[in-house]
């Protein structure tokens, strides 16, 4: 996971290196003055008071990326919010001000987190529509991300109902993590961590961006363990290369 491009800005010229989720191996570049930009009505009557300042403009801004892969160009609508900001112009202290963008909306949107060729599509789904949301709900973001784990429970046959006498027991997303951390405790214990950032973003509209960045990382990791078998694949390489070896010296 590329933590920082997803804490950028977006200049008149430049986008952040976003991976194409079309090719997976090209990144999307701004197209040569695509970006439009305008002041809000509500921002436009503000510079007008006596008391107003500069860094309190509030843009809103439209612009075109393309896939860097010449065999891809996949084309990326983008659009969002903008504004003001000091800027240092040399090491002597000059400074003035340039506009910054903040995406809202990118589409198609890229993947903020890899995701496994094998992952299924029950899992996936979830996951990207989290992406989207990222950008403009982080609340609704981690209420996605919470959805997704229960996917992840269902891939891993972790029942969410139960039978008692002559009724059926639904079983909340915290018991069937409960469940499966019998018998995977560490993984578990990331996937529970998880839950209570989803439980936040259901109820409340607190959380932060670095929260939702630090999910996503937990994540990803969670995904390539359960999908991808990542630790058992590094234990076989790590048994061939000790039995192709360890007879060889000393």
């Amino acid at each position: 996971m590329d933590r920082p491009i997803w804490r950028m800005h977006i200049s008149t010229h430049h986008c952040p290196a976003w991976i194409c989720p079309e090719c997976q191996s090209g990144h999307v570049t701004m197209e040569p003055n695509s970006l439009k930009y305008a002041q809000t009505v509500k921002s436009k009557n503000q510079q007008k008071e006596s008391y107003s300042d500069i860094e309190w403009i509030e843009l809103s801004f439209i612009a075109w990326g393309k896939c860097s892969n010449d065999l891809c160009s996949q084309e990326f609508a983008i659009a969002g919010i903008g504004g003001v900001e000091p800027q240092y112009t040399s090491a002597e202290g000059d400074w003035e001000y340039f506009e910054y963008f903040t995406p809202r909306i990118i589409q198609p949107m890229p993947n903020i987190i890899k995701i496994p060729e094998d992952c299924p599509e029950e899992i996936s789904a979830p996951l990207k529509e989290s992406f989207g949301l990222f950008l403009y709900d982080r609340a609704s973001c981690a209420a996605r991300i919470r959805t997704t784990l229960e996917a992840i429970m269902s891939y891993l046959n972790i029942p969410s109902s139960q039978v008692k006498g002559e009724s059926t027991e639904y079983l909340s997303l915290h018991k069937r993590i409960e469940i499966y951390s019998k018998s995977e405790p560490n993984i578990g214990s990331h996937l529970m961590a998880l839950k209570w950032l989803g439980n936040t973003g259901s109820h409340e509209n607190t959380v932060k961006k670095t929260d939702i960045l630090d999910a996503f990382e937990i994540l990803e990791h969670c995904i390539e363990e359960i999908v991808g078998n990542r630790s058992e694949r590094i234990k076989k390489l790590a048994e061939k290369i000790r039995n192709s070896h360890s007879k060889r010296s000393t």
